[in-house]
């Protein structure tokens, strides 16, 4: 089957563009574009709406922008009708076995799947023991954080469950997705791939001097010090993180 990707990309950000291009093309990857949200020209009245008081910190606009994208992305793979969707932001740096991963993709998964692409290069992940064979890699549930929104696949659905939700300004777009005690996690299996076959190119030292990411601005704009009410419960969701990742292996992913 001939898988669906999408790549997200700011309009005029032609030499991202041009550079996951020549990525994909080494990796055999066809994709489509998807005009991602410019959260710099959003008026303030839509910024405004947000503003989530469960948020410990609000979010940047480039958040914002971040998770509008994503979502734009989810509804493009709906309209598709293709069982399977796999999603990359332009600054991704791919292996050369993605494309023939991605046709690898388990097509007959009809419950709510994500698989996460990505590493963060020496950020370890608290993953499950059990590894699931695929495609002569490890599938592995994620049992913590994983960040990045770089690149992952999931299937119709994921992409309903995730539409029918109303748009997460609580936290990062990748916490909701890729963290045990938010969002998807709660009526969705979520699987890391070990070796990632993703990265993105701000997190390779040959790499770094090309892009600043887009969605790198997280804490710039968190302003004066948030309530105790709100460390507080960030201090919950830690020790919730720790409690759920016991029993688990925490690994370094490696970019394969």
């Amino acid at each position: 089957m001939i898988p669906f990707c999408l790549v997200l990309n700011l309009d005029g950000e032609d030499a991202r563009l041009a550079h996951f291009a020549d990525q994909a093309a080494h990796a055999g990857v066809k994709f489509e574009r998807i005009s991602a949200v410019d959260a710099r020209v959003m008026p303030a009245s839509a910024l405004a709406q947000a503003i989530d008081p469960r948020a410990i910190y609000p979010l940047a606009p480039s958040d914002i922008g971040c998770l509008l994208s994503h979502r734009r992305a989810w509804e493009r793979i709906m309209q598709s009708h293709m069982p399977w969707g796999t999603i990359f932001e332009d600054d991704a740096c791919l292996s050369p076995q993605t494309g023939d991963l991605i046709d690898a993709l388990p097509f007959d998964l009809v419950a709510p799947t994500i698989i996460k692409l990505e590493t963060y290069g020496d950020r370890q992940v608290a993953l499950g023991k059990r590894r699931i064979r695929f495609a002569g890699r490890s599938l592995q549930k994620l049992r913590g954080v994983a960040i990045g929104t770089a690149g992952y696949a999931l299937n119709r659905s994921a992409c309903r469950l995730l539409l029918d939700q109303k748009p997460c300004y609580a936290l990062p777009p990748d916490l909701y997705l890729f963290s045990r005690r938010y969002g998807a996690f709660k009526k969705a299996t979520v699987f890391v791939m070990n070796p990632a076959p993703v990265i993105q190119a701000d997190r390779l030292e040959e790499k770094k001097s090309l892009f600043v990411s887009s969605y790198s601005q997280r804490g710039k704009q968190m302003g004066s010090r948030p309530p105790m009410s709100r460390l507080v419960r960030r201090e919950i969701n830690r020790i919730f993180e720790q409690f759920t990742a016991i029993g688990s292996v925490r690994t370094v992913v490696p970019w394969s």
